[in-house]
């Protein structure tokens, strides 16, 4: 997995996301992770986004997200994080740690 998706990179892709929410501050987060999810699921705001699934973590692990997004192109990603939703995740100052790891479909 890469953090970075690789130059001249062509094709569908997978992006992991691993989130941590400000202490205190995961519920807030949640609704604004289900907002993105609404809007990414949605075909008329987000018509090239394939796949868009949140998780939250259980017990101790309940400030801690898992996104898996999948795109057919990195200008379907582009336009995703463009979107409303999107913004004001990233706006929030609710996130306290994020990584991303780009990954491709294993299919035999």
């Amino acid at each position: 997995m890469v953090s970075v998706l690789p130059e001249n990179f062509q094709g569908k892709f997978f992006l992991i996301v691993l989130a941590t929410a400000v202490e205190g501050k995961a519920d807030e987060l949640e609704r604004l992770i289900a907002a993105v999810s609404r809007s990414s699921n949605d075909p008329s705001k987000e018509p090239d986004t394939l796949t868009f699934r949140a998780t939250r973590g259980l017990g101790p692990d309940n400030e801690k997200f898992t996104i898996i997004e999948e795109y057919p192109s990195l200008k379907a990603w582009e336009y995703h994080q463009g979107t409303e939703a999107y913004e004001a995740l990233k706006e929030s100052g609710l996130l306290a740690d994020v990584s991303l790891s780009f990954t491709k479909e294993i299919s035999y």
